[in-house]
């Protein structure tokens, strides 16, 4: 809904995550779609947060959102099927070169950190990028 003035307030960063903590992002019966779905929901969060991050969380910001989509095009190859991702040596491998390239378990708690400290938002609501477990 636009405002009585017809010009949109860009959203804060704060408004950004906690907009994509209202967003379900649980991975349902473990279904292939379902699976597809959680990891586009991280990409649109990712891509989202990055876009506003503010400079003290922006290199975080960044790291999360690359890695997200790097995420979801690996596991797209194997057709979301977390079972072929987890048997696929060279899939294993690239999430692993993923989580060392991009400082993913730093970013995330870094991300976590700052939510909570700058947005009220505990862990359980962020519905931020983590990595595949």
């Amino acid at each position: 809904m636009l405002p009585l003035d017809g010009i949109a307030k860009p959203r804060t960063f704060c408004e950004t995550a906690t907009e994509a903590s209202k967003v379900e992002l649980g991975t349902g019966e473990g279904k292939d779609d379902d699976i597809k779905l959680y990891y586009a929901n991280q990409v649109v969060a990712a891509t989202n947060l990055a876009a506003v991050a503010p400079t003290e969380i922006k290199e975080v910001a960044e790291n999360l959102r690359i890695s997200t989509t790097e995420l979801f095009k690996i596991i797209e190859k194997l057709g979301f099927d977390l079972a072929k991702v987890q048997a696929d040596a060279n899939a294993v491998k690239q999430i692993g070169d993923l989580d060392t390239k991009y400082k993913l378990e730093a970013s995330d708690a870094a991300m976590k950190k700052y939510l909570l400290e700058k947005c009220g938002i505990t862990g359980t609501q962020q519905g931020v990028p983590t990595t595949i477990a």
